[in-house]
């Protein structure tokens, strides 16, 4: 019998945003605001997104600091922003399925540029599209990286003052906007792609920078239906543990376990209903019991939101190291357990756990194969060895001790 034990929403998912256009201008049937980044965070080393996608997204080349961060400003067309300095400066925002175009995109931008750059990109998703100013001060808008899918404006934008871009393709049209004005149009009645590619804001994933202030960045996906709404999972007969993590009580759905004690935690929007935030001293703790000394099989998932990476950050353990789900201060996925041999075996993921999105782990031991899948995609797959009894290994139960969840996230 496998056992079960599930961990759901433990972290936080900022507000839905109006996504409202800059002028005011209607916006067309089936356009979802997929993404919103207003730079009024004023410091760190991450910018957040406040749609209910919540891309968020880092500063410079990775995610620690480095010479390629913008810095942050206090004048902005609304609120703060960030300064580009035209030589690397960008934000990487990671590719998430809301942000490939079905039917058509809409991206705009709030820039005052300081300096023309060659190509100077404002906002710029691989071959998927980009929006750009260039050397002469001419503004672009283009799909698959070409200028034959592409419009561009008949006169320069100003230096020094706020200006509004927006590029625009669907229903047969591509539009670049200035100020909420049309100053270039053309049909355009091929297929939109998605290239995967990660975006990016102030330059390209392969440079070409730009100069000034960048403000207010928005991004609708023209035809996107987001799958249904998740529903909270519901125990069966092999789950010995279901916390929902609505409140401060956690308490296990199963009805199987003891009351929870909740420490330095915050009830907040989650990936499902509501959620715990834990800034790296908080934990919920369950009382030690025979239903948790499980020796055979065992299966772990939970959703996650990691704000920022830590040492060996537990996303559930079993004291004693019995078995439970860690991630790494590299962002990998630990998932870990004892066998009666006395030997504890680690399987770690080929994949990173991405920082500020939504994330479902999923970590099983059969007593053959231990499997880890991030996502829903395997990451890794691990067989116990020769040496291990044919009939499969069993997880070694541990005098006492409780299983515990939490950490920064």
């Amino acid at each position: 019998m496998r056992m079960s034990l599930h961990i759901f929403s433990a972290s936080i998912l900022l507000s839905m945003a109006t996504g409202a256009l800059a002028f005011g201008q209607e916006l067309p049937a089936g356009a979802l605001l997929v993404g919103q980044w207003d730079f009024d965070e004023g410091e760190g080393l991450w910018v957040e997104d406040s749609t209910r996608f919540a891309h968020g997204g880092y500063l410079g080349g990775s995610v620690d600091a480095d010479e390629d961060d913008p810095t942050w400003a206090g004048e902005g067309h609304d609120g703060g922003c960030l300064r580009f300095d035209g030589v690397g400066d960008s934000v990487c925002v990671p590719h998430g399925a809301p942000m490939g175009p079905v039917e058509g995109i809409i991206v705009e931008a709030w820039i005052k540029q300081s300096a023309r750059t060659k190509f100077g990109r404002v906002v710029d998703k691989g071959l998927t599209f980009d929006l750009y100013v260039h050397d002469n001060g001419q503004a672009s808008f283009r799909l698959l990286g070409a200028e034959a899918h592409g419009v561009r404006s008949p006169k320069p934008v100003p230096l020094d003052e706020w200006v509004s871009l927006r590029g625009e393709v669907y229903g047969g049209k591509m539009r670049l906007l200035v100020n909420g004005e049309v100053v270039a149009e053309r049909a355009y009645t091929e297929a939109v792609t998605d290239s995967h590619h990660d975006l990016y804001i102030g330059s390209a994933s392969l440079g070409r920078p730009f100069a000034g202030l960048i403000d207010e960045v928005k991004l609708w996906n023209v035809g996107w239906e987001p799958p249904p709404a998740m529903q909270a999972a519901e125990p069966d007969e092999d789950t010995i543990g279901l916390w929902h993590l609505e409140d401060l009580q956690a308490t296990d759905a199963s009805g199987r376990q003891t009351a929870a004690e909740v420490v330095n935690a915050q009830v907040v929007e989650g990936k499902i209903g509501k959620a715990l935030r834990f800034n790296g001293d908080g934990w919920v703790r369950v009382a030690d019991n025979a239903t948790l000394d499980i020796s055979e099989e065992l299966c772990i998932d939970a959703w996650v939101f990691q704000r920022e990476r830590s040492p060996y950050a537990r996303v559930v353990e079993k004291s004693d190291w019995t078995w439970g789900v860690w991630i790494t201060r590299t962002g990998v996925v630990d998932f870990f357990f004892k066998t009666t041999d006395g030997d504890w075996h680690h399987v770690v993921t080929m994949d990173d756990v991405p920082l500020r999105q939504w994330t479902h782990l999923r970590a099983e031991f059969d007593g053959f194969e231990a499997v880890v899948y991030i996502n829903g995609n395997e990451s890794v797959r691990s067989r116990m060895g020769p040496g291990q009894d044919r009939r499969g290994a069993r997880i070694q139960p541990p005098a006492h001790g409780t299983p515990a969840t939490g950490g920064a996230g």
